[in-house]
């Protein structure tokens, strides 16, 4: 394959990558301000740092080592992604209900948006 064919082939599996990043959080994002009432917003400053970790611990510090390594991964880093991914994704799914008592202002509506956000955890590991 010639360095311009891989590139344009690189660029656009990236370009196809970040859209699905983009979209998933813009539409679950979405969804969390459907289901969060305007004067609940504060809950929206206890989850997002909540999810930026859970994020993190879903990497699993994989995103920098595939890049190191020749050839690159891609299907082993997918396939790790999905299926780790979905685990941690669907623990915080069922978990939801005990991870908002974790928030001294528990309430029904948290729990609504910590499932939608699972579901944003699992987009943001395929788009990764």
């Amino acid at each position: 394959m010639s360095a311009a064919r891989g590139l344009l082939r690189s660029g656009s599996a990236a370009t196809v990558a970040q859209l699905v990043r983009i979209v998933g959080l813009q539409v679950t994002h979405a969804i969390v301000g459907r289901v969060v009432p305007p004067d609940e917003w504060g809950v929206w400053n206890w989850l997002e740092p909540l999810f930026l970790v859970l994020a993190t611990v879903r990497d699993l510090g994989l995103p920098q080592h595939v890049m190191r390594t020749r050839p690159m991964p891609f299907g082993n880093y997918l396939r790790i992604e999905l299926v780790w991914g979905g685990i941690l994704a669907a623990l915080v799914f069922v978990g939801a209900p005990w991870i908002a008592l974790a928030n001294a202002e528990s309430n029904p509506v948290l729990v609504r948006a910590i499932q939608a956000l699972a579901l944003a955890l699992l987009i943001d590991a395929v788009g990764s």
